[in-house]
């Protein structure tokens, strides 16, 4: 796992504390069932943190819409995205700072992006969905020759 990774994954303590805090509903519209969590300050596209702080869970739809919103979603999104950002400051007493957005930001230094790393991902990718066990970066790297 990167270091990028690491930093914007949700780990496995978090996970569960967020669906314990969160009542496993959708935070925005109290839908049960098929939820995921969802980074609300700083974005994974942007290196943002996954911590408690940061993320809350939203059902499949809400989460698609305040990620990739498609025309009249654009309302809906923000509507989502201030519901979320209020009920963090509320339960997390988070004060959504300038100081603040940067402690969730992983460092552009801290951040390593192998040459031809699209093609490291798309392989990673295609070999995963063949069902097999996890195998290492050696092994990746031997399986692409």
């Amino acid at each position: 796992m990167t270091k990028r990774s690491q930093w914007t994954d949700f780990d496995k303590e978090t996970r569960k504390y967020i669906k314990k805090r969160d009542k496993e509903r959708c935070v925005y519209c109290k839908q049960k069932g098929a939820l995921q969590i969802a980074h609300i300050f700083l974005s994974r596209a942007f290196g943002g943190r996954g911590c408690k702080e940061n993320g809350v869970l939203l059902c499949i739809d809400c989460h698609q819409i305040l990620d990739n919103p498609i025309g009249k979603q654009t309302d809906k999104k923000i509507e989502i995205e201030r519901t979320c950002k209020q009920y963090l400051e509320e339960v997390e007493n988070v004060i959504p700072t300038k100081e603040f957005i940067e402690t969730l930001k992983l460092k552009d230094d801290e951040i390593i992006i192998p040459n031809e790393a699209h093609l490291l991902v798309a392989t990673g990718a295609a070999l995963d969905s063949l069902d097999e066990e996890p195998f290492s970066n050696e092994e990746l790297a031997t399986k692409i020759e």
